[in-house]
């Protein structure tokens, strides 16, 4: 443990890197399973994408707005 200290006090992050973040308490989580639907035109039926579990693997800054790409499921 302290090893891994120390390797992290002896390297500093790339000159590039943003950071480091902090998710504010009120917006935890950003975004979570809802009852969002999607006229599936292959199925021909409404599909639930977002019922059980969402994941938040990125987010990209393009003209001023933030884009955020997840996975649902």
């Amino acid at each position: 443990m302290v090893t891994a200290f120390l390797a992290m006090a002896l390297f500093a992050p790339p000159a590039w890197e943003i950071g480091p973040f902090t998710r504010p308490p009120e917006f935890n989580p950003l975004i979570g399973p809802s009852d969002a639907v999607f006229p599936c035109p292959i199925l021909g039926k409404p599909v639930e994408w977002e019922r059980l579990h969402t994941f938040n693997p990125a987010a990209a800054v393009l003209d001023g707005k933030v884009y955020v790409l997840y996975r649902a499921e």
